[in-house]
């Protein structure tokens, strides 16, 4: 297909937009702008063509923009088709440059003109990109060296990163000669394969840009992929990018739920209900007809403009120059929501949210479900029939919302993940570092011109002004002895001009403009006893008071009231992710003034003590540390290897002198007597067994697929195995002269050495008949070693049949008691809710009680999810674990690839120094089940039982809880046979 023909689907998706089936031959449309005579035909033959000198409204100079647009992917696919283009043919971006350069724009400042009022844009990134474009810039020149002095930290900086990235990618597409087959390439857009641009629907690819990149996704990778958050199209990726859009790069929209693929749009639109789909196309269109009446016309070119993504709208409310005036963006808010209510007035189906300075969006409201960019990537190899297990895989991107493909990549391929980050947040930086777990397989650079240059530097040099015009492979297996700069076409320096993008999830963040500044003593005024609460984080102050009771963390805020959050979010860092600061900001007032930022203390890190961890951790959160165990080594061992066994770390690993640890056992009359790790040994009978530590949230990424929940994405490995050694707790009671008999004594409470900013330890309880068995420890040996500082050392409470939560590491405090611990995770965390009690709920802890053991749960560690299976393999070899909390044993594990309606019973390895009523180990599960005749897509299904009977729900429909805790539905686990 020509670089100007369009596919059946593009055409019917034009029919449905007229802004876009407006647009004719971009050379025909530029013949006539340059020849009056000519533009006169061409007008009486295209009556509804307008020339792009006229474009004096919003959506003629959207027009004007996208015809632009479509001359750059026609040059583009021309030169990466090996055509020689002939310098008339780019003779329109000098005609456009003329049109846009009038006496219609002052500076850069484009008026635009609409049922008699008038309006100014912004335009200098467009000015920019039509100059750098200009017919004698196109010619046989070295991208490197002009891009070179653009670059925020000089020239010699710019080239020493570009030869760091170029040794980066060629090591990259060298892992074809290793692996066999070429690598994989999976790349944000905005921030990573270009600059930002202060206005969405005009934020257009560079020719060199798509040049250098459609050549390397060709010549050197077997996919390679755009994932954006923007939409497809209305103006989405597929409108904005110079690639051919059927080319060698594949784009999706919406985060990954939607994709281009073959000429096709393909959408994932799972856990979206199909009323809320339909209300957010009806206000699609209710906000055409509100930019037709006039006032909000420009809203169209601010910032994101009006994107119509899957399951929501975001909509521009303010420039990043701040050109908008307050009360009219506030006026279109509203005026949205009025809309809104037309089109839902039950508020049954949409949800404004996220709000922020720049945007807002519309929401389907109760969708199922929470997409990243993870699901993205899956739903795309999913469609391909390809897996990302296979060769290489570099994943690109700029901010923590790129994490999830990274992510998603390294538990598939943990070996052959590459990461490629642009920009300096060190936050990022170290998480990169952490999921890749391996320095030479992650590259940082400063900015997307430093990839185009490392790009170029690979290919070989080439004239494009000629007949013969082509690009030449480059022999990766002689790169060692490659000398200078790659030479590149039609193209010079598109430089936009270089706006941060509004993301919560980066460490620095600029005042938010149009807000009030306070200084610390004015924000001192609103603490504990103040009618409102606010709390401040880096530059913003923030009112809280209406969010203290959804607070997952409960009243743990106002400890802040009044000051900074930025110490408590150094120890408590899951709160650093993109989802929490977009909540928060929905609380700013304002910013602290100059004054009050200079007076404050620099954040000192709190987790520069955590011990360093095994590379093959699948890191959920680095601060405070939590990661799982691969599932692929999950069932190599019987008992779990401590340098894998899975962490959970509420806080900041202690530092402790084992000599000098003492222990503290309290009773009801306040006597208490202390015992060192020694005195442990000496005193009392050790004793030793096998158990299962499990966290009480295992599994919640898939609960949230269902219905999106509250806390850390565990995957289904936050469980492991291992053999821990310790004296009765008992025994210990005992000694200090306590009655365990005592029935004024309910709760046994523990405290560890692990501490919040304010000094509060973490702690938990179990009850007394638990404390008095036989087999609860406090442990100093795990699998015959000294128990690892991760899992606790020097002492750790091992509760068997409890949940993770109640085995408090660090042990360091024991006391008796007749109610259970005060602590915030025995009070105010470790609950599970009744299905009812919806997010955003204010939580009535006290209505439910703490979770002390676990239900009976199995999960399938082999095969992977998205295998590809060979059918003359004729079996599937299944492998994983099961467990139930209480002691309670498996009796069967059994599964099923017809969704249930036939079982097999798996193999089980058990521990056999333990019985069936006193089963603390896991057991093992292996079977090897035959595929079905004609098969290409199944799913493996895993159920157990246990002692008691009880066995796993088929759904997550009636366990649901906000908190996604104790999720035990069946486990499916998706493959192909191919």
């Amino acid at each position: 297909m020509g670089p100007s023909e369009g596919t059946t689907s593009e055409v019917q998706f034009m029919s449905g937009n007229p802004q876009l089936a407006r647009l004719c031959d971009i050379k025909k449309m530029s013949a006539a702008a340059s020849e009056p005579e000519e533009a006169a035909n061409f007008l009486a033959k295209n009556p509804m063509a307008e020339l792009p000198m006229d474009a004096q409204t919003v959506e003629e100079f959207k027009e004007t923009l996208h015809q632009m647009q479509n001359t750059r992917r026609i040059l583009t696919a021309e030169l990466l088709n090996g055509v020689g283009v002939a310098p008339n043919e780019s003779q329109s971006i000098e005609v456009t440059l003329s049109q846009m350069s009038d006496t219609r724009t002052l500076g850069e400042m484009r008026t635009i003109a609409t049922r008699g009022a008038k309006f100014s844009i912004n335009i200098q990134d467009e000015l920019r990109g039509l100059k750098d474009s200009l017919p004698q810039k196109l010619a046989s020149i070295d991208l490197p060296s002009i891009l070179a002095p653009f670059h925020a930290h000089g020239v010699e900086a710019f080239h020493e990163e570009v030869q760091s990235c170029e040794r980066f990618l060629l090591e990259f597409i060298r892992s074809t000669e290793i692996h066999g087959v070429k690598p994989l390439f999976v790349t944000d857009w905005d921030g990573t394969m270009k600059d930002y641009c202060s206005q969405y629907a005009t934020n257009v690819q560079p020719i060199y840009s798509a040049v250098v990149m459609g050549y390397f996704a060709s010549a050197f990778t077997r996919v390679s992929a755009v994932l954006t958050a923007g939409p497809l199209r209305g103006p989405g990726i597929l409108d904005l990018t110079a690639l051919p859009i059927n080319g060698p790069v594949f784009f999706s929209g919406s985060w990954g739920r939607e994709w281009w693929l073959g000429g096709r749009r393909v959408v994932h639109d799972v856990g979206i209900p199909e009323e809320g789909m339909v209300a957010i196309g009806q206000l699609y269109e209710q906000m055409a007809e509100l930019f037709e009446e006039g006032e909000f016309v420009q809203f169209a070119l601010v910032g994101s403009g009006v994107q119509k993504k899957v399951d929501r709208l975001t909509l521009g409310v303010q420039t990043v120059f701040g050109h908008i005036p307050v009360d009219l963006s506030n006026r279109y808010i509203e005026a949205v929501k009025e809309r809104i209510h037309r089109v839902d007035p039950n508020n049954q189906f949409l949800v404004l949210e996220n709000c922020s300075p720049l945007e807002i969006e519309v929401c389907v409201h109760c969708s199922g479900s929470i997409w990243n960019k993870g699901d993205g990537v899956l739903s795309l190899f999913d469609s391909l029939g390809d897996s990302l297990a296979t060769g290489r895989v570099l994943v690109a991107g700029d901010t923590h919302s790129d994490l999830p493909m990274l992510q998603r990549a390294a538990e598939m391929n943990p070996a052959g993940t590459m990461g490629l980050f642009v920009g300096a947040n060190a936050k990022l930086q170290e998480y990169v570092r952490n999921t890749v777990n391996d320095e030479s397989r992650v590259c940082f650079v400063s900015s997307p011109d430093v990839i185009h240059a490392a790009y170029a530097r690979i290919i070989k040099p080439v004239r494009f002004y000629n007949n013969n015009a082509r690009f030449e492979r480059f022999d990766y297996r002689k790169f060692a002895v490659i000398t200078g700069a790659a030479a590149l076409s039609s193209l010079s320096v598109y430089k936009c001009f270089r706006i941060a993008k509004l993301d919560f999830a980066n460490e620095k963040r600029e005042p938010a403009k149009e807000l009030p500044e306070f200084s610390l003593e004015e924000v001192a005024k609103h603490g504990k006893s103040a009618k409102r609460i606010w709390v401040t984080y880096q530059e913003g102050v923030y009112d809280v008071t209406d969010f203290i009771a959804q607070h997952p963390g409960g009243n743990k805020i106002l400890l802040a009231a009044g000051g900074a959050v930025d110490p408590f979010w150094s120890i408590y860092a899951q709160h650093k992710t993109p989802e929490v600061r977009e909540i928060i900001e929905q609380y700013r007032i304002g910013n602290l003034d100059k004054a009050s930022l200079e007076k404050r203390e620099p954040e000192q890190d709190a987790f520069s003590g955590d011990p360093i961890r095994h590379p093959a951790l699948l890191v959920r959160n680095p601060k405070p540390f939590n990661a799982e165990t691969p599932p692929s080594l999950l069932t190599d061992h019987f008992v779990t290897p401590n340098e894998l066994f899975f962490v959970r770390n509420h806080l900041p690993v202690p530092s402790i002198d084992i000599t000098e640890h003492k222990l503290s056992v309290e009773g009801l009359d306040g006597k208490k007597i202390e015992l060192s790790v020694e005195d442990l040994k000496k005193k009392y009978k050790s004793v030793s067994f096998n158990s299962v530590i499990q966290c009480a949230g295992n599994r919640r990424n898939e609960m949230n697929d269902f219905k999106k929940v509250q806390g850390l994405m565990w995957e289904g490995t936050a469980i492991s195995n291992a053999r821990w050694t310790g004296v009765k707790l008992r025994d210990i009671l005992i000694d200090a002269g306590i009655d365990v008999y005592d029935e004024r004594i309910k709760h046994v409470q523990f405290e560890g050495a692990d501490t919040d900013p304010e000094g509060t330890p973490y702690g938990a309880s179990i009850p007394i008949e638990k404390a008095r068995s036989n087999e609860t420890i406090v442990a100093f040996e795990m699998n015959d070693q000294p128990i690892p500082p991760d899992h606790g050392s020097p002492l750790r409470l091992i509760a068997p049949g409890n949940v993770g939560a109640r085995q408090v590491k660090w042990l360091k405090r024991v006391v008796v008691s007749e109610e259970e611990s005060h602590s915030h995770w025995q009070r105010k965390d470790y609950r599970a809710f009744s299905p009812s009690v919806q997010l955003g709920e204010e939580l009535d802890w006290d209505s439910v009680p703490s979770i002390q053991e676990y239900p009976i749960q199995c999960l399938v560690c082999v095969p992977a999810a998205n295998t590809n299976i060979e059918k003359h393999d004729e079996t599937i070899e299944v492998a994983g674990y099961a467990w139930s909390g209480g002691g309670r044993g498996v009796i069967r594990v059994e599964i099923s690839l017809d969704g249930g309606k036939t079982w097999q019973s798996a193999d089980l390895e058990q521990d056999k120094e333990q019985d069936i009523e006193h089963m603390w180990a896991w057991t093992i599960f292996r079977a090897t089940v035959k595929i079905p005749e004609g098969a290409d897509e199944l799913q493996i299904i895993a159920k157990a039982t246990d002692r008691s009977y009880n066995t796993q729900p088929e759904t997550a429909a009636g366990i649901w809880n906000v908190r996604g805790l104790l999720h035990n539905a069946w486990h499916r686990v998706p493959i192909k046979v191919v």
